[in-house]
């Protein structure tokens, strides 16, 4: 899985690999990048890279969001950590309200 964090300003790519999974290939080749008619169609489920509790829900439901905006902040271990968009798209769904626990990989977002 990856995902893309702020902090302090700056955004950095994270990849995360369950530790039951096998380890996946060190070199494979990323997988082509989908049309933007492809891409404009299929939903895509944001979800929470870990436990904690939802600190701000910052998108609407018809809100048009940008690559990199941030959609949800948690709070997890004293940290605030943002969610973001990692792609372009319309929230057809917000699943998750202020101050609500949150588990790993619940969805908090549906992109569309």
């Amino acid at each position: 899985m990856k995902y893309l964090v702020s902090m302090n300003g700056k955004q950095f790519e994270i990849g995360v690999e369950l530790l039951d999974a096998p380890p996946s290939p060190a070199l494979a080749a990323p997988a082509p990048a989908p049309t933007a008619e492809a891409s404009s169609k299929r939903e895509e489920n944001v979800t929470s890279p870990m436990p904690g509790n939802v600190w701000d829900v910052r998108v609407t439901v018809g809100q048009r969001v940008s690559l990199g905006e941030v959609l949800v902040v948690l709070e997890a271990m004293k940290m605030e950590i943002e969610i973001v968009a990692t792609r372009i798209g319309t929230v057809k769904q917000v699943l998750v309200a202020k101050g609500a626990p949150v588990n790993m990989d619940d969805v908090l977002v549906v992109l569309s």
